[in-house]
């Protein structure tokens, strides 16, 4: 059972409870927090109604005494290949193929990356941040593929979730949107949450979401015809919320090719002015044309700088490779 007391001092006056505690508790999600203070599993002294998004206006000593986290159990899985590009007794560096998800999730207890690892360290990985998590710091979609850490021990995982939050991290990627965006360069700074209407989909909410903000930069634009404009663009997470660049690109009108959960309506538009090759290129993405290419971060114990790039899959490159050659034809 989940035991903690914690003196939250004046250093934490008006910050969110849930914010703060993640802070303190970066092996916990916020999420996971928010659940704990809602079902009543936090007391204070003084005594104040705990909410997640209570102010704080005055010090606190917080307990929690919240229930063991449902365990199931996640087998290792050697038969799952892995393309590790660092690795020492603190943390991997993998560069995660497309299709892959990173951790087991309802339903679905194998076939995943965490299973992979299992077998690769025999069982040596941190406790994660939830159940059936072990190692993971950040994810990357299922159908998003590239660079991403992994931490081997506690203490590990520890340094890197906070450097993570201190945005020491810096986390790239490249994708094709449609269109052009306009500035070619510009930060998109939003709230973030789950879509009312779709629990699947994450959407840009006016209040009560997750601050999201995600830098990005035109590097080409290709213009095939008089039809339509595909633009290779890069993104710097500042933050790392669920399908971030993808709704944000979505937000600002230029959605990322291949997306089947968003800018849809964008894409059946502009789908009939394609030519059928780069149509059928499209279509046979395992994923959406995205791909965190370089990871730049500062080793948890040695403070080194470290920096890892990974080359976007063969089905990226295939699609650029044609778009290119629509554009200069």
């Amino acid at each position: 059972m989940p035991h903690y007391h914690l003196d939250l001092n004046e250093t934490y006056l008006g910050k969110r409870l849930d914010a703060v505690l993640a802070q303190l508790l970066p092996l916990h999600s916020r999420v996971q927090i928010q659940d704990w203070i809602k079902a009543g599993h936090l007391s204070s002294v003084p005594a104040v109604t705990l909410t997640p998004s209570l102010k704080l206006k005055q010090p606190l000593t917080v307990t929690i005494d919240a229930p063991d986290i449902p365990v199931f159990e996640v087998t290792a899985d050697a038969s799952i290949a892995l393309d590790i590009l660092y690795e020492d007794d603190y943390m991997l560096i993998i560069n995660k193929p497309t299709g892959l998800a990173v951790h087991p999730g309802a339903g679905r207890h194998d076939g995943t990356l965490v299973n992979a690892l299992l077998a690769h360290t025999k069982g040596a990985l941190s406790d994660g941040s939830e159940a059936g998590r072990p190692g993971i710091v950040h994810r990357l979609d299922k159908d998003t593929s590239g660079v991403m850490m992994v931490a081997k021990t506690n203490q590990a995982h520890h340094l890197l979730a906070k450097a993570l939050q201190a945005r020491d991290i810096k986390r790239h990627y490249q994708c094709l949107v449609w269109g052009m965006p306009n500035p070619l360069q510009g930060t998109v700074d939003t709230q973030i949450g789950r879509d009312a209407q779709n629990r699947q989909r994450m959407r840009v909410l006016a209040e009560g979401g997750k601050n999201a903000i995600t830098h990005y930069n035109t590097q080409k634009i290709f213009r095939i015809g008089e039809g339509y404009t595909i633009s290779q663009v890069h993104c710097q997470l500042e933050t790392g919320r669920t399908h971030q660049i993808r709704v944000h690109m979505d937000h600002i009108g230029h959605a990322v090719l291949g997306d089947k959960s968003y800018g849809h309506k964008q894409t059946i538009q502009l789908i009939g002015k394609m030519p059928q090759h780069i149509r059928d290129l499209i279509g046979a993405l395992p994923g959406q044309a995205l791909h965190a290419f370089a990871l730049r971060l500062p080793h948890p114990f040695t403070g080194e700088d470290l920096y890892f790039e990974a080359p976007p899959p063969a089905s990226y490159n295939n699609l650029l490779e044609a778009i290119q050659k629509a554009a200069s034809s």
